[in-house]
């Protein structure tokens, strides 16, 4: 088991004396082994570079030295010499790194002198020849492997005793601090150090672990405040860029609403007139432009209507107090005599038209009637019993009505799943046992049938079309091109085996697929800034030709989905250049 990054405090190498690599845990006091045996390698290898021609011995390392408080350790060399080894990252330097310097106790292992007698013995042991007797190569072999063991050993002390101290420290520390304190500057460390929001512990590792705000926690708590930090600030990035989304949105409704467009303005017009407008390309995509503008047009509809409504209402109420200023008007009052009294008051001309004015003066007469005889009560009460009791024997039939309705649908849907089924054979087979149909008559019936094969075959049809889009078809694929294909797809089993409706659908779904090419060729049109009202002129003067035009298009792909309409993409383009030539021409007064 190798330890990985985030354990580099708690866990130590251990070497046993049979040369086998462990890792030693300071804290729960646990062996697990190591797969790096590097020990056991470099032993082999030191045995069998001892050949009959011994050639100079290299410099090699002779003792290691961890540093405390650091993953940086001391390495000393046969030659005398030392470099600086970090075992996280593998990295050997000659240069003293930044964390090192101005550190005494770095200083003090450099300018140590290696012990002489050891160095001549270590290398009195490499340049001598191969042992005359193997048992003698044994031998050396054995005292080799002590030797390494008891300096690796030595090595694993020293980082234990630094690990241990570190620790010690920062548990003194936690004991001092507050939580609250420690995990605010645990949180500056990671924002510091930019943390990603969508990124893991392991990964990000590399960049805390050095820091000594890193030991402000316990291994658990660590993890639980990164986790916690990954969240906030994960949160913080959707809501700056809802906050971005907001404001392109709100400049671009600023821009509608600088632009003084009526119900009838034209998102096309709108478009070329503020292609270059900053606020008008904040928003990235056309459709999702076009779709706030219309979401703009609609509001200023339904706004134009509210307004209507409003002015339509004063105008009746000024016209009911005109006729309320005029006593001598009764319900039998003709509307002709009251017409000529008010003809020239100006509340009589905002009403319109007479047919307007005379619905008023009714409702103002109706209102005004007092209708006191006995008789006339009693032939309303009489009308509203009898009205009372059509409503409710109506809502009874359209009850039970429904109901039936209700029930055919749900037989339909457990016999009737073939849209090839007509509605003869389905009488033929299923009316005497149909739910619900003595209260239908043939013509629901009917009505109903149809709707149910029209919805088989219109769900059908869009699992053909939905096997088509998972294809890549061009504009001119026939349908025994691509039969096999769709056939094969397993959702192919539900559909019709009616050969003119598979050709029909097939049609009708290249037809859309070819209104769609010719609409984000359109587009691609409109954003090409170097399509202006002036290539018409230069087309006719031969500055410019139509292979020039079409080089700013061709690497486009909405420009070469339409290869094979060429000359119907060329007449679009012409027509498009025609249509901008025509809008900069002066009008004639």
């Amino acid at each position: 088991l190798q330890p990985s990054p985030s354990e580099a405090k708690e866990w130590v190498e251990y070497i046993s004396p049979e040369g086998q690599l462990y890792n030693y845990n300071i804290y729960t006091h646990r062996l697990a082994p190591n797969n790096r045996q590097r020990v056991l390698v470099n032993l082999e290898v030191a045995v069998e570079v001892k050949k009959p021609e011994q050639k100079p011995a290299k410099a090699r390392p002779v003792s290691s030295t961890p540093i405390a408080g650091t993953v940086w350790c001391v390495v000393r060399t046969s030659e005398g010499k030392c470099f600086f080894y970090n075992p996280t990252k593998r990295q050997s330097v000659w240069k003293m790194p930044e964390e090192l310097k101005n550190r005494p106790d770095v200083e003090k292992l450099l300018s140590a002198k290696p012990d002489v007698t050891t160095e001549k013995k270590k290398e009195k042991d490499v340049h001598e020849g191969p042992p005359p007797k193997k048992m003698k190569s044994d031998d050396e072999v054995k005292e080799v492997k002590q030797a390494n063991t008891k300096e690796v050993a030595q090595t694993i002390v020293f980082g234990k005793e630094a690990a241990i101290a570190a620790e010690i420290q920062a548990a003194q520390h936690r004991s001092v601090v507050s939580i609250e304190v420690r995990i605010k500057q645990f949180k500056e460390l990671l924002a510091e150090k930019d943390v990603s929001a969508h990124s893991t512990w392991k990964k990000e590792l590399h960049k805390i672990v050095f820091d000594k705000r890193y030991l402000l926690l316990t291994s658990r708590e660590r993890k639980q405040v990164f986790e916690e930090y990954l969240k906030e600030k994960a949160e913080e990035e959707r809501h700056e860029k809802s906050r971005k989304l907001k404001e392109k949105a709100d400049l671009f409704r600023q821009l509608l609403e600088e632009s003084d467009l009526n119900v009838k303005s034209s998102f096309h017009h709108f478009a070329v007139r503020h292609s270059m407008d900053n606020r008008f390309r904040s928003i990235d995509k056309m459709q999702d432009r076009e779709a706030m503008f219309l979401e703009y047009i609609q509001e200023l509809v339904k706004r134009e209507k509210q307004e209507n409504a409003l002015i339509k209402e004063k105008v009746r109420n000024d016209f009911m107090n005109m006729l309320s200023e005029i006593p001598e008007i009764s319900r039998r009052t003709p509307w002709r005599d009251v017409k000529y009294k008010v003809i020239s008051d100006p509340r009589y001309e905002a009403a319109v038209t007479d047919f307007r004015r005379k619905n008023w003066f009714e409702e103002y007469v109706k209102s005004k009637t007092d209708l006191t005889s006995n008789e006339t009560k009693k032939n309303e009460e009489h009308s509203k019993r009898s009205h009372s009791s059509s409503v409710r024997e109506k809502e009874e039939r359209e009850g039970r009505r429904e109901s039936a309705l209700e029930d055919f649908k749900k037989f339909l849907d457990e016999k009737v799943t073939d849209t090839e089924d007509s509605f003869t054979d389905f009488k033929s087979k299923f009316e005497t046992n149909a739910r619900g149909t003595a209260d239908l008559s043939l013509a629901e019936k009917l009505k109903v049938y149809s709707s149910h094969i029209d919805g088989i075959y219109k769900k059908n049809r869009e699992i053909l079309w939905s096997i088509l889009d998972g294809i890549d078809l061009s504009l001119t694929t026939v349908w025994d091109t691509v039969k096999a294909q769709v056939e094969a797809d397993p959702r192919f089993v539900s559909y019709t085996d009616n050969e003119k409706k598979r050709d029909r659908d097939y049609a009708m779904f290249m037809h859309k697929k070819f209104l769609k090419a010719k609409k984000e060729f359109r587009e691609l049109l409109m954003e090409t800034k170097n399509i202006t009202h002036e290539a018409k002129a230069m087309l006719e003067k031969g500055s410019i030709t139509m292979k020039t035009i079409e080089a700013f298009l061709q690497k486009d792909q909405r420009y070469t989905t339409l290869d094979c309409v060429s000359e119907q993409r060329e007449q679009m383009i012409r027509a498009y250049i025609n249509e901008l030539s025509e809008k900069t021409q002066p009008s004639l007064t």
